[in-house]
């Protein structure tokens, strides 16, 4: 908060662009981080001691009882601040260092050996050309620091936000436990135990969006959100190397199988449920409709249809029963149709592949052949007749000629006899 901090840039004080730079970022913050603000010229003063975020983003958003004056001395401010980050039994510190002057002769080799003693990351943002960027560096090292450059003040904002998003962790490592947030409606309400990730990217939810599963620590693990008239998953561990336990886990396949049919517009549990087969003529279709458990009396629900070609039309659902509707939709091309049923209970999109009939029939017989048979050219094949011949002429070559029986004979005979004669007998 030195004098020229003060100074305007574009008709733009630079102490105001600081406060907003540095409750935009802290916004950025998850609901575990913690953030301080330690201000200085000649002294330091802690504005705002460090405590967890939501407890000091309403003191960040109301006006700052500080004034732009007096010189600037560095160190004093880097001291206290390291106090402060000292004493959180915090994973990661990453300090935050602003100004836009010349830094004194501080002793800022001692201030790095500390800072990097106590592992404290720095992020420097030297504003405007007076500031000094060459003695910020020396403050920081390759792994744990990196001093960015402002050329204009009302970059600051976007700098800061910036300059602590390249050194926040990109991914958690370890063996982290998750835990729901809600039932999920892809394991139908079933209670389950469920195994540590060994990793997962670190993001944060959209406004729009909402957290089924989260780490501890309350990233979030599976986050969803409505986009349009579909539907988005992200798995920050992803379903793989970073997941080993979930894919021996007796609740896997349904897990696995029931995200893609959430994301595909499938309910696993609903009020709808829609089912498409062929039909020579086109695709029937055929829907149930459900309220508060009970089949819908008057049930209205319209289609809509998307063929391969990506041409899109309405049909209409005519009721066969209370609850049941059908529809049969004039297209025979073969290829991928995008269904999508809208009723007073919900959407429900359904992909569907017809496939082509050349593929299911038989190949056939040309016309050609007819006359190549009836002109003697040649024969049809006939497998039951062809089968039969194998086994006579096999039969054929298995008889024995008769003499080599007779012959056959004639020798055990001739052995018997000599078998039978008295010993000492001699055939002279």
């Amino acid at each position: 908060k030195s004098g020229s901090m003060g100074e305007g840039s574009g008709g733009v004080n630079r102490l105001s662009l600081a406060q907003r730079a540095v409750l935009e970022t802290a916004s950025t913050l998850s609901a575990r981080d913690s953030a301080g603000v330690v201000v200085f010229d000649v002294e330091p003063r802690v504005l705002l001691p460090l405590a967890p975020v939501a407890e000091v983003l309403p003191s960040l958003s109301a006006a700052w009882p500080i004034q732009a004056r007096g010189g600037t001395s560095l160190a004093p401010a880097i001291e206290r601040a390291a106090e402060q980050l000292e004493s959180a039994a915090a994973r990661r510190r990453i300090l935050i260092v602003v100004t836009d002057g010349f830094v004194d002769d501080a002793p800022l080799d001692a201030l790095r050996r500390r800072l990097a003693d106590a592992r404290i990351e720095v992020v420097a943002l030297a504003i405007g050309p007076d500031a000094d960027a060459t003695a910020l560096a020396r403050l920081t090292t390759p792994d744990a620091g990196v001093v960015l450059r402002v050329d204009e003040a009302a970059e600051l904002p976007r700098a800061m936000s910036a300059g602590l998003e390249r050194r926040r962790a990109r991914i958690e490592r370890g063996e982290i436990a998750v835990e729901p947030q809600e039932s999920l409606p892809v394991l139908a309400g079933r209670e389950v135990h469920w195994p540590a990730v060994a990793a997962y990217a670190v993001t944060r939810l959209r406004p729009e969006a909402s957290a089924w599963l989260q780490s501890g620590t309350g990233d979030p693990v599976i986050a969803v959100r409505q986009a349009g008239a579909g539907r988005v998953v992200a798995v920050t561990s992803g379903l793989g190397s970073w997941t080993p336990r979930w894919l021996a886990w007796n609740a896997w396949p349904d897990l696995a199988g029931g995200l893609a049919s959430w994301v595909s517009g499938s309910p696993v549990t609903g009020p709808l449920a829609l089912a498409v087969s062929d039909a020579p003529d086109g695709l029937v279709v055929e829907a149930d409709l459900q309220r508060a458990g009970a089949w819908a009396a008057a049930a209205q629900a319209t289609l809509s249809v998307v063929t391969p070609g990506g041409r899109s039309r309405s049909v209409e659902m005519r009721p066969l029963a209370p609850g049941r509707l059908q529809a049969r939709v004039a297209e025979t091309a073969a290829g991928a149709y995008t269904l999508v049923l809208s009723s007073p209970g919900g959407i429900q999109r359904v992909l569907h592949l017809r496939s082509s009939r050349a593929e299911e029939e038989g190949w056939g017989e040309a016309a050609q052949v007819e006359q190549w048979v009836r002109d003697g050219l040649v024969q049809r094949w006939n497998p039951a007749a062809a089968g039969s011949h194998r086994v006579k002429s096999a039969a054929r070559a298995r008889t024995p000629d008769r003499w080599l029986l007779g012959l056959a004979l004639l020798l055990f005979c001739v052995g018997v006899a000599v078998d039978r004669l008295p010993r000492g007998f001699v055939v002279r």
